[in-house]
């Protein structure tokens, strides 16, 4: 009875991006059926990764996982027509606020700068102004979790989350849609790598996507946040996030098979 499944199409809205075809499709794209923004206010769209219930992110192809960000950036390029920033993200797992398990990311559009994403660009210029560097490129060399030609992975020192991971391309681009397909699928597979260390800790994470949209420099990167904790009272009153585990830490542990 998941919507979200290959033949239960009818149960959600017209598909509006599908890979290889609509009708034989293993990635498929429509409108969410709850979403938060529509119409004038903005788009926001699911992307079903896999035709297969029970299969997990880790564990699709690489040919499955090609098609997965081909259409990441088909939908990012879609959304970017309009919109003033564009938000790819990914929740896995009923504390990551996922509602269907079936694997899926969603994306908006939106005809504004979220407070959060203001204040990144903002230090990100500070930095690049103060240094003639990229605050990413610099960070893309400190605790290194992973790598291949293309692609970096990394516990930053400063994450919110026990056990969080960026993956940041080594090239510094502004968008997923600038790197070339063959970074774009070494950033896949360190991403997906990435990911199945996460799983081995918690079931539950969110992985956030941050582009900006044209005009603005930047270095695109994704971050997982690994949700293995509930944030209480002085994470939601003050903003003061308390992670309970220190990078380096985190860092050994992830190594470890």
């Amino acid at each position: 009875d998941c919507p979200f499944c290959k033949g239960c199409e009818s149960q959600t809205p017209p598909t509006t991006f599908a890979l290889p075809n609509e009708k034989n499709w293993l990635v498929r794209c429509f409108e969410n059926a709850f979403a938060i923004v529509s119409g004038e206010n903005g788009r926001h769209e699911v992307i079903v990764e896999s035709d297969k219930h029970e299969k997990f992110y880790q564990d699709l192809s690489k040919k499955e996982l090609q098609l997965v960000f081909q259409a990441y950036c088909n939908r990012f390029k879609e959304l970017s027509k309009g919109h003033e920033f564009v938000f790819l993200f990914k929740n896995h797992g009923l504390k990551s606020g996922a509602s269907i398990m079936h694997e899926h990311a969603q994306i908006i559009g939106l005809h504004f700068m979220p407070q959060l994403i203001q204040h990144e660009l903002k230090h990100y210029a500070q930095y690049r102004k103060k240094t003639g560097k990229c605050f990413y490129c610099r960070l893309s060399k400190e605790k290194i979790l992973l790598q291949n030609k293309s692609a970096v992975a990394i516990v930053p020192d400063f994450g919110r989350f026990a056990f969080e991971t960026w993956v940041l391309p080594k090239r510094h681009v502004k968008q997923i849609t600038d790197l070339t397909q063959e970074e774009l699928m070494e950033f896949a597979l360190v991403l997906q790598a990435s990911v199945k260390k996460v799983f081995a800790k918690t079931p539950d994470y969110t992985i956030a996507f941050h582009n900006v949209t044209q005009g603005k420099d930047f270095h695109f990167h994704a971050e997982i946040y690994p949700r293995t904790s509930t944030w209480a009272g002085l994470e939601l009153g003050t903003g003061l996030i308390v992670n309970s585990k220190d990078a380096g830490s985190a860092l050994k542990e992830l190594k470890t098979k």
